[in-house]
């Protein structure tokens, strides 16, 4: 048979970063798209957030990684030198920003 291995395949879906910066901003898109209205609707349920946040699941196992990561291993000893005591993927909450309004226009309050 020579399509026997066509058809459904065992696969794992991911993402994986080779670094991250100092200094990491992420952005929650809570707003979703009602197709019967042809619009947006702000999503306004409490989201909870840990103050401290360990990324290093996100990112290769060095034994697994085939790939040749130099380069970052160069800019992250530039950023450890940088700023004295940086880990790659470890992360402290300084800041909130909450957006008040409605899906079409509003204003951002940062805390």
């Amino acid at each position: 048979r020579p399509n026997a291995n066509l058809g459904p395949q065992k696969a794992a879906k991911g993402c994986r970063f080779r670094y991250f910066p100092p200094l990491l901003f992420l952005h929650l898109a809570r707003f979703a798209y009602n197709p019967e209205t042809n619009s947006r609707k702000k999503i306004n349920n409490s989201f909870k957030f840990p103050p401290n946040i360990n990324l290093a699941a996100f990112m290769p196992d060095t034994a697994d990684d085939n790939s040749s990561n130099e380069g970052e291993e160069a800019k992250s000893e530039n950023m450890k030198e940088e700023s004295g005591s940086y880990q790659p993927h470890e992360y402290e909450l300084a800041a909130v920003i909450v957006h008040s309004g409605g899906a079409a226009s509003g204003h951002y309050i940062s805390y």
